[in-house]
């Protein structure tokens, strides 16, 4: 999950970060074929967006329980 207004560079970012970020480790060692990345909520107005994130995070957290 996470809020960009740019997914294309945002993708290539996550692939290719050299950060200790979990989704960087995992991408690093799992290949970047084993993830998906996908718009899943478009043009959502600024101040809706960290709504709407907490929202997505917890319906995948409660999918995965």
């Amino acid at each position: 999950m996470g809020q960009t207004i740019d997914f294309h560079t945002r993708k290539i970012q996550h692939c290719n970060s050299t950060r200790d970020q979990v989704i960087s480790k995992a991408i690093y060692k799992h290949g970047s074929n084993n993830f998906k990345f996908e718009i899943i909520h478009k043009d959502i107005p600024t101040e809706k967006i960290d709504d709407w994130e907490k929202y997505y995070i917890n319906e995948v957290y409660n999918t995965c329980q």
